[in-house]
C-alpha cells in the first residue's frame, strides 16, 4: 500500500493484515509506518515499512525492489497517496501545482509501472486508487488538487481498458470497498447507477472504479 497515514491508510492496511496478507507500507513518514508495521507484526501479521517519496521515480523503484526482495511480487497495489494545496488559480503557484500532480498522478503512474509486468505475467493482480470528490467535480479552490485527481482517475480508466481483458482490471477507489469480478474473473464495466453481479455479491462499477463510501474528509471538498 502506497500512502499510509492515520485514517483511511491505517484502516486499509489493518484490514489486509487481518485477512492474512503480508503488507508493505510505503510512505514518506517513516516513523508512522514503522510503528504501524511493528504493531501488525506483534499481532502475528507480516508487515514491511518502506519510506519513499512517490514523486521520485528512483525512490519508487528502490521501494518496490525492497518489497519484492522481502515479501515477493505485489499481487495488490493500493495507491492511497494524495495531497495538494487548496487555492484558486490566482493563488496556486506552479510549484504547488506540480507537487500535487507528482503526488496524486505521477506517483500512481510510477507505482503501476512497478507492478504491471509481473501481474500480466502471473495472470492475476489488482490495482486500486483512492480518489476524491475533487477528481470528479472540482471546486473553485481545487485548482491544483482537482486536476491531479482527474489525471489519476484517467490513468485508472486507461488501465482498466488496457488490462481488463488480461487480468483483474484496476479499480479507482473513493473509499473502503472490495474489487468486483464478473463470471470470467475480470472486473466488468457497467453504466453509472447500474451493477453487474457475479455468482457472489460483489459489484463492478463503471470502468473499474470502486464506488464505495467516500474517504475520510472527502464529503465536502473545496
Amino acid at each position: 500500500m502506497v500512502g499510509v497515514g492515520p485514517g483511511l491508510g491505517d484502516a486499509l492496511v489493518r484490514r489486509f493484515a487481518r485477512g492474512g496478507h503480508p503488507v508493505a507500507l510505503v510512505a514518506r513518514s517513516r516513523e508512522f509506518i514503522q510503528s504501524l508495521a511493528a504493531e501488525i507484526t506483534a499481532a502475528g501479521g507480516r508487515a514491511l515499512a518502506v519510506s519513499a517519496d512517490v514523486g521520485d521515480a528512483e525512490a519508487v523503484a528502490r521501494a518496490f525492489d525492497t518489497v519484492r526482495a522481502k515479501l515477493g511480487p505485489p499481487e495488490v497495489l493500493l495507491y492511497n497517496a494524495g495531497s495538494g494545496k487548496w487555492g484558486r488559480i490566482t493563488e496556486i503557484t506552479p510549484a504547488q501545482f506540480e507537487e500535487s500532480w507528482r503526488t496524486n498522478a505521477y506517483g500512481a503512474f510510477l507505482c503501476a509501472k512497478q507492478v504491471v509486468s509481473e501481474m500480466i505475467k502471473n495472470g492475476r493482480g489488482v490495482m486500486l486508487f483512492t480518489g476524491a470528490t475533487a477528481g470528479v467535480k472540482a471546486g473553485p479552490l481545487s485548482a491544483a488538487f482537482g486536476p491531479a485527481k482527474f489525471a489519476m482517475r484517467g490513468l485508472a480508466q486507461s488501465l482498466a481498458r488496457d488490462l481488463g481483458p488480461l487480468a483483474d482490471a484496476p479499480g479507482q477507489e473513493r473509499g473502503p470497498a472490495e474489487a468486483g469480478r464478473d463470471r470470467r474473473g475480470l472486473l466488468a464495466p457497467c453504466q453509472p447507477g447500474r451493477e453487474r453481479l457475479d455468482a457472489g455479491t460483489r459489484r463492478a462499477p463503471l470502468q473499474g472504479e470502486i464506488l464505495g463510501r467516500r474517504s475520510v474528509g472527502s464529503e465536502q471538498q473545496p
